[in-house]
């Protein structure tokens, strides 16, 4: 199936996911609170700030060097 422009559904999402200012750390981490929000898909582990923001910092610092 083409689409207006003659570019399949599928290239059309390749575009987007490769070429859109996005950040998956940030896509990730609506996921999870949207997840907790529902008994059913609560993400249960154990919480560690310092580990936490020493992988969130990591992560950001690794994304802002692969642009």
């Amino acid at each position: 199936m083409q689409s207006l422009m003659g570019e399949t559904p599928k290239t059309l999402l390749h575009r987007f996911l490769t070429e859109s200012n996005w950040s998956d750390y940030e896509i990730n981490e609506r996921r999870l609170e949207i997840m907790n929000k529902c008994s059913q898909t609560l993400v249960k582990h154990k919480s560690n700030k310092t580990s936490h923001t020493t992988i969130k910092r990591l992560l950001q610092e690794i994304t802002k060097n692969s642009l």
